[in-house]
């Protein structure tokens, strides 16, 4: 059944070829017609030579005679999976054919034409020939190809179109060398690995572009794009209604062309493709930084630190350049209102850690004192814990913690400040903390 149904598919085939042959000369021939004077003689004979032109193309679409020439011209075609025209379309060494039923120690594992079940097979050579590419990707009923039977050396779809066995097994032989370079070969314009041996010596490795891995990337991009079940899920999602197939997107996708304004110069499988593949980012994964609480005091000022670096710096900038003007009312509101900022943001960075409830408890394995547990800790499950917190003052060790950095800050900077500024700042922290407490229910 396999063997009738390819032999009938061969039949077709060769039947389109000749019918859009027969339809390209009828126009060629309309087309000189009209140039000739209507009941001349240069028109009749003409006719008559259109007619034997006719009947000479008609026995090249012969079954027979198309074969054989089909057979002769299969020299000019590679049938491959790897194609090294990729490389350079210039390149003139060998590609190669990959079959799927050999074993590959690493199939499975990584992502290669090893991992296709039914690679697609492309061809590169002569673009003329290509017809016979078409010959030879034929299917049977159960999907197999004309070239597959080929490769096992069964010919017995094309005994039928024959006059001989023998003219059978030069066919055979004569479309087998689409299938196999004659000698393997490599060239200049193509990449080349010199892998040393032994003894001084050297294997000459020929890295080559799987198109057929290309090709199956690429079908599986398009219809996850562009195909009526992708577009009808779309539409589905747009409209906020339920769809029985999810939207499948790829993002940050790059498209490499091959072959420029002549793709065909490349392989079949390029043209069809219009030169493009497409490319998924490779690119390293940017570093995120894990979220952690603080594991002492000492990581938590630090984290403080770096976000209120500029007001900090803008602080003591300020008043150093005042130090010797008598104090203002302007003065004063600008060093209250940057002292707010730094305020600010230490209960902003304390509340990126208290909002944190599946956190709760991290504080009792960190180097905290209790005052400072309680209060970056606040959804702690102890009981005894929550007990202690309620009923301590610990909002004046944090006022504390906070007046003694920036304390330490300014005496850095160069600024004179004691008692009195630690006091200020003190007071400000404690009622900014009780100020919270209030609002929020006694959760700081």
């Amino acid at each position: 059944m396999s063997d009738n149904s390819l032999a009938e598919a061969i039949s077709v085939y060769i039947a389109k070829r000749w019918e859009a042959r027969l339809e390209k000369l009828e126009k060629d021939f309309d087309k000189t017609r009209k140039t000739m004077v209507e009941g001349s003689v240069e028109l009749a004979e003409f006719n008559i030579s259109c007619e034997t032109e006719l009947q000479r193309e008609a026995q090249k679409y012969e079954p027979n005679a198309w074969l054989a020439d089909a057979a002769g011209r299969a020299k000019q075609i590679s049938m491959v999976t790897h194609a090294l025209k990729y490389s350079h379309t210039d390149a003139k060494g060998s590609s190669v054919l990959a079959s799927a039923d050999e074993p590959v120690e690493h199939a499975g594992k990584w992502l290669s034409s090893a991992s296709l079940s039914e690679p697609a097979v492309d061809v590169v050579g002569n673009a003329a020939a290509l017809d016979v590419a078409g010959l030879l990707q034929l299917q049977d009923v159960h999907g197999k190809t004309l070239v597959s039977y080929i490769s096992e050396n069964n010919a017995a779809s094309l005994a039928s179109f024959a006059n001989s066995s023998e003219q059978v097994q030069t066919w055979l032989e004569g479309f087998r060398l689409a299938l196999v370079d004659v000698g393997l070969s490599s060239h200049k314009l193509a990449k080349q690995i010199y892998f040393p041996v032994d003894n001084g010596q050297y294997h000459l490795l020929g890295p080559l572009f799987s198109s057929s891995v290309a090709y199956a990337v690429h079908q599986k991009i398009i219809d996850k794009r562009f195909s009526d079940e992708a577009k009808a899920a779309r539409e589905a999602r747009k409209n906020q209604t339920y769809w029985h197939r999810p939207t499948e997107d790829f993002f940050n996708l790059a498209v490499q062309k091959f072959g420029g304004t002549k793709p065909q110069n490349v392989s079949q499988l390029n043209t069809q493709r219009k030169g493009q593949i497409f490319l998924f980012p490779a690119m390293p994964p940017r570093w995120k930084s894990q979220s952690k609480p603080p594991a002492s005091t000492l990581a938590f000022i630090r984290s403080f630190e770096r976000s209120a670096a500029q007001t900090l710096r803008f602080l003591v900038r300020y008043l150093k350049n005042r130090v010797n003007a008598t104090s203002t009312v302007s003065i004063r509101d600008m060093r209250a209102q940057l002292v707010d900022q730094l305020i600010d943001c230490f209960v902003q960075q304390a509340a990126l850690i208290q909002m944190r409830e599946d956190w709760s408890g991290w504080s009792d394995s960190a180097s905290l004192t209790n005052s400072e547990k309680y209060w970056l800790d606040p959804h702690n499950p102890d009981e005894q814990f929550q007990q202690n917190r309620e009923l301590g003052d610990w909002q004046k060790d944090i006022a504390s913690l906070f007046a003694r950095w920036l304390n330490r800050k300014l005496r850095k900077g160069g600024l004179n400040v004691d008692d009195g500024e630690f006091s200020e700042w003190h007071s400000l922290m404690d009622g900014k903390l009780r100020e919270l407490e209030r609002d929020i229910g006694g959760w700081a």
